[in-house]
């Protein structure tokens, strides 16, 4: 049986590797690609710069599209100017409107997660969104996003001595999530500072924090599987089995289209 691969972009950093000056990098978040493995599944890396051109190959392939966390999306994508200030200066994960250089967005990831998507849409591949995924998932289907969360009581970003807030979320029993994991409430690892602002017209929010704060989206149509979940659900599976059933579900929906592809 022919394993399915998933497209998977990187993000690019400035890194001190080996005492060096700082190097340009791809980076992809190891939790991802050994998930996908363990799975079954094939990762098959995309890096920012990539001509949009050169996608028509990888989708020759490509049975799902994995979009996973990193740095904040170009305001500009939804119609905004940036209210957020980045700076080498800023420490830690920053304050709101001050933050550090590292979550400065990057044009180019940008453009080529949106043809990524638009792509696997259009073919109908299954797609997984995790954190700044979920949030690219709504900016692609017309939706915008606050570029700093309204504080109303729920912690969602990391405190200042490093301790990663969870809170529960609330699931709609009418949801493709709930037949997922079979359940009204679960609990996510917080680590953002941006969330869904305006929900995109052809999406359904499928979860959501106290505070109101969309924590899961997936299409209304129900058309195919999309899906997008703004918790870190790659890093909590130990103690949250129900994440894992998400990541199963996505890697059989990818088995699925693997298989179609060989008949």
């Amino acid at each position: 049986m022919m394993q399915p691969v998933i497209l998977i972009s990187a993000a690019r950093q400035r890194l001190a590797i080996n005492h060096s000056a700082a190097l340009a990098m791809n980076v992809l978040n190891c939790s991802f690609t050994e998930l996908l493995i363990s799975l079954g599944c094939v990762p098959l890396v995309v890096v920012p710069g990539m001509p949009v051109e050169a996608l028509e190959r990888l989708f020759a392939m490509a049975d799902g599209l994995l979009l996973g966390s990193g740095q904040d999306l170009c305001p500009s994508h939804y119609g905004e100017d940036c209210e957020v200030s980045y700076s080498a200066q800023v420490s830690g994960v920053g304050e709101p409107y001050k933050r550090p250089l590292m979550l400065s967005p990057d044009k180019d990831r940008d453009v080529l997660e949106l043809a990524l998507y638009r792509q696997a849409r259009l073919r109908q591949l299954p797609i997984l969104g995790v954190c700044r995924g979920l949030q690219l998932i709504n900016v692609a289907e017309g939706g915008s996003l606050y570029q700093e969360i309204p504080d109303r009581g729920v912690e969602h970003g990391i405190d200042p001595d490093g301790w990663i807030n969870y809170h529960p979320v609330d699931v709609d029993p009418q949801s493709r999530l709930y037949r997922i994991i079979d359940k009204r409430s679960f609990s996510v690892s917080s680590v953002h500072h941006q969330a869904i602002k305006r929900l995109a017209p052809g999406l359904k929010a499928c979860a959501r924090a106290a505070d109101g704060v969309i924590e899961a989206v997936e299409l209304a149509s129900h058309e195919h599987f999309v899906l997008g979940l703004q918790g870190h659900i790659e890093k909590t599976l130990l103690n949250h089995p129900e994440h894992l059933q998400i990541w199963k579900t996505f890697a059989s929906e990818a088995a699925t289209r693997s298989r179609q592809h060989v008949n």
